[in-house]
């Protein structure tokens, strides 16, 4: 099927407009992953997006991919490439090379789960009793038999 819907014989490889592969399982032309500006499947870039840069895999069949240059992050909610992570509401993964978000109780935080808040979001306070090694959880309300302390 062409991209407007109408039944055709002719192959997709040549009307799939840039951004998008034929995709031979359903017949349709199928969205480049995000990070491809032009792509010949799911997993094999030809042209990247922004300020990717095109990998080439060798093993056979040769693959090439798209990733942030060296020394970038990969920013997962806006897709992009950056220098570094947002302080606020964001992690780095320094092994992946990914922003990834602090759970939502946090304003700031060392790794996703609601465990590792080094600071909490606004009208949210730490359970110190649930503090490690600087990061805590965040509640909306003290626990029974506790009491907030802004001096903390």
């Amino acid at each position: 099927m062409k991209p407007d819907g109408v039944c055709t014989t002719t192959s997709p490889a040549t009307f799939c407009p840039d951004g998008t592969y034929p995709n031979s399982t359903n017949n349709i032309c199928t969205t480049c992953p995000e990070q491809c500006s032009k792509c010949n499947s799911a997993v094999d870039c030809t042209a990247c997006s922004g300020t990717y840069q095109l990998t080439v895999y060798q093993p056979s069949p040769s693959l090439s991919f798209c990733y942030c240059q060296s020394g970038q992050f990969y920013h997962s909610i806006t897709k992009i490439c950056v220098a570094s992570c947002p302080t606020i509401g964001f992690y780095s993964d320094t092994n992946l090379r990914i922003c990834f978000p602090c759970h939502i109780s946090c304003e700031t935080c060392s790794n996703s789960g609601s465990t590792n808040c080094t600071t909490c979001n606004v009208n949210l306070f730490k359970q110190l009793s649930t503090c490690a090694a600087g990061t805590c959880t965040c509640l909306s309300t003290c626990p029974s038999g506790t009491w907030k302390n802004s001096a903390v």
